[in-house]
């Protein structure tokens, strides 16, 4: 059985940047799905989404970090 591992990043609030930064660095690359917070302060951000990175799946999400 061949087995898949799915790079994860987390953000604090950048998610959608560093998505964005990394798609248009590498060949093949572009994204799949996403998904926005539809209310509170961070309402419009990126909450995940799914790209790949020349042909290699990812995941990314932007976490509010209490403080």
């Amino acid at each position: 059985m061949v087995r898949q591992i799915r790079t994860h990043l987390m953000f604090d609030g950048t998610a959608e940047e560093a998505m964005n930064s990394y798609v248009s660095l590498f060949p093949n690359s572009d994204v799949q799905e996403a998904t926005y917070y539809s209310e509170g302060e961070n309402k419009s951000k990126l909450e995940q989404a799914m790209f790949t990175l020349d042909g290699f799946d990812a995941c990314i999400a932007s976490c509010v970090l209490a403080n």
